[in-house]
């Protein structure tokens, strides 16, 4: 009978022994997500992959709700920096 390796793996700041330890995940290479038009590129490509079924709806929901709350950051931030200017012009 071959013994099964056994490793310790911390989970929510909880030690757990596991049989194996856990699968690496792929890398995922960076996407900019800096301007309106990169969100919208990104939400337009979730789109398409929750159509053709490439990924399950509900993810594509989640992510499209990411994308969104990083939208109004981008919002935030440039109205933020207009905002900055037009003082530093009054003064």
């Amino acid at each position: 009978m071959k013994p099964s390796i056994k490793s310790a793996v911390v989970i929510d700041n909880v030690t757990q022994i596991v049989n194996s330890p856990p699968a690496a995940l792929p890398r995922v290479p960076p996407i900019k997500l800096s301007t309106l038009g990169e969100v919208r590129t990104e939400l337009c490509r979730v789109y398409r992959e929750a159509r053709c079924g490439r990924i399950d709806p509900a993810d594509a929901t989640r992510f499209a709700y990411l994308l969104g709350e990083l939208k109004s950051m981008c919002i935030a931030m440039e109205l933020e920096q207009r905002l900055q200017q037009l003082e530093r012009a009054v003064k």
